[in-house]
């Protein structure tokens, strides 16, 4: 069906349509968000100090010790863990 065909598609085709999308969608972000909870990295650029291996993040200790300078110098710094 070309797009200009899908604008006159029958209504409940294009709300079951919609409605597939929307499962898609859901069971999209269960699975990301299950992952996450077994601490397993979902893509991104890691954070300064870790690196992504095998879908885990791995410290890698010279730039860990760099984050660590950073947050001795500043004591009064905010932290996420707050």
């Amino acid at each position: 069906m070309a797009v200009a065909d899908f604008a006159n598609a029958n209504p409940a085709l294009q709300a079951a349509h919609q409605f597939e999308r929307e499962v898609i969608g859901e069971r999209i972000r269960d699975k990301i968000a299950a992952s996450k909870q077994k601490g397993m990295w979902m893509g991104g650029v890691p954070p300064l100090g870790y690196q992504a291996r095998d879908r885990k993040l791995v410290i890698v200790e010279s730039e860990a010790e760099i984050v660590r300078f950073i947050f001795r110098r500043m004591p009064n710094a905010v932290r996420s863990d707050c």
